[in-house]
């Protein structure tokens, strides 16, 4: 199958998520189309994620997430319990396809951008957010659960200061995190 909208589209991560579908994840601007589900932009590029099965050739469910400037879900992770991780980046106050604000905004503290880990359950409803912010920029690329613990490693790169009060070095440092728990950063490198 092939999709697209009416501007730029962008798909960066695709996941076998069982024997029947498939979960892909990018960002669109203006709006994007998947089977009967319409997702429009809030601003210039939002994420979303799509579910399609390939045998019955439709899309079962989609969300997007965004805010006025540019986010996107760079990474997507099939949790062993069958919910789905996304991993995203944002320069926005960010809300639901429903243009509800979510619980926390990106920019309470007038960062740069920001990275976001976004917990849903296999039918793509949210179930939680949290964020990870510099003093200058991140970007998060890629998450992993570790077993089938459900706890995650991630990693991306930074800028400034940092979680738990580490300063990057120069342009950009690596970094590693464990997530153990929505919420609670355990580990980082």
């Amino acid at each position: 199958t092939s999709i697209g909208g009416t501007a730029l589209d962008f798909c960066y991560k695709i996941r076998w998520t069982n024997s029947d579908n498939v979960l892909v994840s990018g960002s669109f601007n203006q709006s994007l189309q998947l089977g009967t589900h319409t997702l429009s932009s809030l601003g210039e590029n939002d994420g979303f994620a799509g579910i399609y099965n390939p045998v019955l050739d439709t899309w079962v469910s989609a969300i997007s997430l965004g805010g006025l400037k540019n986010d996107n879900f760079l990474s997507s992770t099939v949790l062993s319990n069958g919910s789905f991780v996304f991993i995203g980046n944002s320069e926005s106050d960010i809300r639901n396809d429903s243009n509800e604000p979510l619980a926390q905004s990106c920019h309470n503290q007038n960062d740069f951008s920001c990275s976001f880990v976004l917990y849903t359950d296999s039918s793509l409803t949210i179930s939680g957010m949290q964020y990870m912010r510099s003093t200058a920029n991140i970007i998060c690329h890629d998450a992993v659960e570790i077993g089938t613990s459900g706890k995650l490693l991630l990693t991306g790169y930074f800028q400034g200061t940092f979680i738990a009060g580490r300063v990057s070095q120069g342009s950009n440092d690596i970094f590693v995190i464990r997530i153990d728990e929505p919420g609670e950063f355990s580990y980082i490198q």
